[in-house]
């Protein structure tokens, strides 16, 4: 009987002793399958099932070679391959107790051609750009569209070609193309070449001449860049006031000034701006309020004379307040109206432009 109960009490503890056993001894880290461990220098994805689902995943070239695990399958990566040698690296495998396990990737060395950027915008400020180049050889540059032969090139290196314009911006876009190919003539690469037209506020800036103006003023007014494309500061070229400039904006392409505009001072002479003319079609009224009233102008381009032409006349934000005389005045504070500097009514203004 005594036996019997020492036998019963021991039973539990071999069967955990079993037990325990048993769990203390994983199972070892297999392969399942491999779905590719040869690439093209293209790159591309792949998958590698394994028999455990506690798997942890390493690369030997995190560079190029990218691996994620989701339980028992590992997701692979390769990134393409500009060198021109092939290359190869190591997807290492491991889960507690196993062995370790390696899958080594191999790819292809780059065949081709490839061209960074593929698309250059020149412009007069921006004159000549570089585009690098890859290649598995030596390569070659020719145009297939070169208008004028604008555009021409410099092989600098096996992996830069410098691409120029000759010609400045002017009234017509102008689109070229070039071509970089392999030696072989097995691939190639195209490289669009773009010169745009320039933009009219671009040739507004400069000085101009008063054509019309039946005030007596002649004074010349030089456009130069407030924020581009869309204002300008502009100068009259008239004695105290030169260094003292007026707004005027750019909108939709045409050239607004408004009235009410403070210009500048020394410290001792204020110098302003604004318009004059009749409400409703009666009086002559001042319209020193900023924004009261404005003048606008289109830009109209003579092609036979190579000229620029801006006519101002009143816009009609005046609600019937006319703006019809732009008159400049100066004191000894703002709108004192102590002396005359300068005035214009139906003024237009003109300046060459070169293409």
């Amino acid at each position: 009987m005594k036996r019997t109960l020492v036998l019963m009490a021991l039973l539990p503890l071999l069967l955990m002793g079993v037990s325990c056993s048993k769990n203390s001894v994983p199972e070892a880290l297999v392969l399942k399958s491999v779905s590719s461990e040869t690439f093209t220098c293209n790159g591309g994805v792949g998958t590698i099932e394994v028999n455990r689902d506690d798997v942890q995943v390493e690369t030997s070239e995190p560079q190029w070679l990218k691996v994620q695990v989701f339980e028992s399958v590992v997701l692979f990566n390769v990134w393409s391959n500009s060198l021109p040698e092939d290359r190869s690296g190591k997807i290492i495998l491991s889960a507690e107790g196993s062995a370790p396990v390696e899958v080594t990737i191999t790819q292809g060395a780059f065949h081709g051609i490839n061209v960074t950027p593929s698309s250059l915008t020149f412009s007069d400020a921006l004159q000549e750009q570089s585009v690098a180049v890859v290649a598995s050889g030596d390569f070659s540059v020719e145009f297939t569209e070169n208008p004028s032969d604008i555009f021409s090139y410099e092989i600098v290196n096996s992996n830069l070609v410098k691409f120029s314009v000759s010609k400045a911006q002017g009234r017509e876009n102008i689109a070229g193309r070039a071509v970089i190919s392999l030696a072989d003539g097995s691939e190639s690469a195209v490289i669009s070449l773009y010169l745009p037209k320039k933009s009219v506020y671009d040739y507004l800036l400069g000085t101009w001449e008063v054509t019309g103006n039946t005030s007596s003023s002649r004074y010349p007014m030089t456009f130069k860049v407030k924020e581009s494309q869309s204002s300008y500061y502009v100068y009259l070229d008239a004695p105290g006031i030169k260094d003292y400039p007026f707004v005027a904006e750019f909108i939709n392409g045409n050239v607004k000034i408004n009235t009410g505009q403070e210009m500048g001072n020394d410290g001792v002479t204020y110098y302003n701006m604004h318009f004059n003319g009749p409400i409703n079609g009666q009086g002559t009224y001042i319209f020193n309020s900023p924004g009261k009233v404005a003048m606008e102008a289109v830009p109209v381009f003579d092609e036979a004379t190579g000229r620029i032409s801006l006519s101002f006349t009143d816009n009609g934000q005046g609600m019937g307040a006319v703006a019809r005389d732009m008159v400049f005045w100066c004191g000894k504070k703002y709108w004192s109206f102590e002396s005359n500097v300068a005035g214009y009514t139906n003024f237009t203004l003109q300046k060459s432009y070169v293409e």
